[in-house]
């Protein structure tokens, strides 16, 4: 049986105090930047796209993406991604 897609109109006071809860909890633990920020895997990563592209003749839609993720890694650092995970729009 499909799971019916939760809306306000069917969901329950306690699921809402639930969601509520949930966000104020994530919402305070935004997670803090390193105090010390290596941005050798950047350029490490940024190095490595390019090097891809010239070698494959092709440049992968990816880059930016790979860019961005080693760049909140090495701002924030790995952990960043299980809080960022269970963000509502993430679902």
């Amino acid at each position: 049986m499909e799971k019916k897609k939760q809306t306000l109109e069917n969901c329950s006071i306690e699921d809402l105090k639930q969601e509520i809860n949930r966000r104020e909890l994530l919402i305070n633990k935004i997670p803090k930047r390193k105090e010390t920020i290596d941005i050798g895997p950047v350029i490490e990563c940024i190095e490595d796209q390019l090097n891809e592209a010239l070698k494959e003749d092709y440049l992968d839609d990816n880059l930016l993406h790979h860019v961005f993720e080693a760049t909140i890694e090495a701002i924030y650092g790995k952990e960043f991604w299980g809080w960022f995970n269970n963000l509502s729009f993430n679902e």
